[in-house]
């Protein structure tokens, strides 16, 4: 059963692109396994298609355990329902491969061991996407790639010596492959491409791509594959929210930072981040996103500085329980506003710039070794107790010559916090030595106007 090409898609209240995509993806694969839930319409479209090539299956596994949203089991009930056991591609419902995706891929001896991923051509209307469908040159070449790979894309050998461990022994569990412990949608993709040693790599516009930013020697664990130039086309016009799938046209709803919701007074210091960044490598990490604004803004300072740095964003997306504004809105969202982010970074088209970890501030500094970061905002709950908690669980992993910075530094309990936890802090003394001109040295800095706190850790 070698070359066999098996494709996991979940699918439910997406019905209108998956009638779309799902006819051409599975003219191409060898087996489709759709996950949706009960009384789904997609259950009925699948049936109609009567094709021995696809299996629809509903599951509860979305939901298990009273969550929102568990992706990740899903997808595991999907790998349980392989007919082949040989080439496994996960893929997002909005994707079509190209028709010779097999021909030129699966058949060109691919080594089993790695984990490939595939840039998306993204198709922002309708109009668009009648002239692609039927001239296909139109689409500009993207390649396979080894290395970090988003979930919309990952490739992977059932028979490879990752999958089989993780098949045998993921986190305590046999036979649920892929990461399952974390709620949402999100994050969960990086997990599983972290198994296979994948590292993000710069993701810019197709017309940008820089081709020194990859390594392409075939020895290599990262490296664009030159010889395997395939086009994976997204339908980006389609959108969901409310549970609704609707079209828009993406060019008509592009989106600046400043009319994202929220609060963000600190360009300065993210300006500064960016500048003092490596060419590769730098590592930035906000704790506390809300809707997206601060990270709008970064995400698009490293886009414009054409440097490969990785930029994580840490929150649960839930509020928190102390401001009624948060709890207002999120009660008015189902229970999370992460679905409004991911919307407010596609409109600023610089979703390829950042890395949320739907998480809490505990969970996602796990993820991340000792010294491993060069530059933290601190941005989360401003009660002492959030703080001084950030603090203790993200200073260490925060390199020496690195700086640590966070927002409303006259705010007392962060003050509080700030002072316990470095031993000097004192906002009012800071503040009438910078307007008095006698700024003195301090472990603390002030910046942005007073709002900022700005500890540089030598």
């Amino acid at each position: 059963m070698n070359n066999k090409l098996e494709l996991i898609i979940v699918a439910f209240d997406y019905l209108d692109i998956l009638s779309t995509t799902l006819p051409k993806n599975l003219a191409i694969a060898d087996h489709v396994v759709i996950l949706t839930k009960e009384n789904d319409p997609v259950v009925e479209y699948c049936k109609s298609l009567k094709s021995d090539k696809l299996t629809c299956i509903t599951t509860d596994a979305f939901n298990h355990n009273g969550a929102e949203m568990n992706k990740g089991l899903a997808i595991n009930v999907g790998l349980q329902n392989l007919f082949f056991k040989d080439w496994v591609l996960l893929l997002d419902s909005d994707c079509i491969l190209p028709a010779d995706f097999k021909e030129k891929v699966i058949l060109s001896n691919l080594d089993k061991e790695n984990m490939y991923g595939c840039r998306r051509f993204n198709i922002e209307s309708e109009e668009e996407w009648l002239k692609i469908e039927n001239n296909p040159d139109e689409v500009k070449n993207s390649c396979l790639y080894r290395g970090f790979c988003y979930g919309f894309f990952q490739l992977v050998n059932y028979n490879s010596s990752t999958y089989q461990r993780l098949l045998k022994n993921n986190h305590g569990v046999s036979n649920l492959p892929y990461p399952y412990w974390i709620t949402g949608n999100h994050s969960i993709d990086w997990l599983f491409s972290n198994e296979w040693g994948g590292q993000m790599v710069y993701n810019p516009p197709l017309e940008k791509f820089p081709d020194d930013h990859y390594k392409e020697s075939n020895d290599t664990a990262t490296g664009l594959l030159k010889e395997l130039p395939i086009n994976c086309i997204h339908l980006d016009f389609y959108k969901k929210q409310d549970n609704k799938v609707y079209k828009i046209n993406n060019k008509t709803n592009k989106m600046n930072y400043k009319e994202i919701e929220g609060w963000f007074s600190w360009e300065p210091v993210a300006d500064e981040f960016v500048e003092k960044s490596q060419q590769d490598g730098t590592v930035i990490v906000e704790l506390g996103a809300w809707m997206g604004k601060s990270t709008a803004y970064q995400a698009q300072k490293i886009k414009e500085s054409g440097k490969n740095i990785k930029f994580y964003t840490v929150d649960t997306f839930k509020g928190a329980e102390n401001e009624p504004v948060h709890v207002d809105t999120i009660q008015k969202n189902g229970g999370s506003i992460f679905h409004i982010f991911q919307d407010n970074m596609v409109k600023c088209d610089i979703e390829n710039y950042v890395i949320p970890l739907e998480m809490t501030s505990a969970e996602a500094s796990a993820r991340f070794e000792d010294s491993s970061i060069d530059f933290l905002f601190v941005d989360a709950g401003h009660r002492y107790e959030d703080v001084i908690s950030d603090l203790n669980f993200w200073y260490k992993k925060v390199k020496i010559g690195g700086i640590i910075a966070g927002h409303d530094a006259e705010h007392p309990p962060v003050g509080q916090a700030l002072k316990e936890f470095f031993g000097e802090y004192d906002f009012e003394e800071y503040k009438k030595e910078i307007q008095n001109n006698n700024e003195k040295p301090h472990k603390i800095q002030l910046k942005c106007g007073f709002g900022v706190w700005y500890f540089p850790k030598n």
